[in-house]
């Protein structure tokens, strides 16, 4: 059992966007002019978590941008997601949600798709818009 667990973290890759720089400026892990011009340009910080690291992967400028971005990260990620399982994740903004999900249902042919809400803990550090993409086994 701890061995399939294992392996399942390995295969896990998650993507993620923030809509505002707000969030991580108030956590301390963006400085302030930072995220004051970040959010001038409608900046959004795309970033990728894999075996517990979480790293900058992208900045895009306009939400819709960077739905297609993380969507084209995890096409990059795999020659095939036929046997692969997508799990969308989103904070409060449903509507950005929905658009999400119709991308990745129209560009992403996977084994399944499930869709998930981002909990108060997650939330709390990157604002209630987040937007995300896991892929696994």
């Amino acid at each position: 059992m701890i061995k399939e667990l294992e392996n399942i973290r390995e295969s896990v890759n998650l993507f993620f966007v923030v809509n505002t720089l707000e969030y991580l400026k108030r956590s301390g892990r963006v400085s302030v002019t930072t995220a004051t011009i970040g959010n001038m340009l409608n900046l959004k910080p795309i970033f990728g978590v894999k075996d517990g690291n979480i790293s900058l992967l992208d900045k895009v400028r306009g939400k819709k941008h960077a739905v297609h971005t993380i969507i084209d990260l995890i096409k990059e990620q795999y020659q095939t997601l036929e046997d692969k399982n997508i799990i969308i994740g989103y904070g409060s903004n449903e509507k950005d949600f929905n658009e999400l999900k119709k991308e990745v249902e129209e560009n992403i042919k996977a084994k399944s798709i499930y869709m998930t809400r981002g909990g108060a803990c997650i939330c709390s550090h990157t604002g209630p818009e987040i937007l995300a993409i896991s892929c696994s086994n």
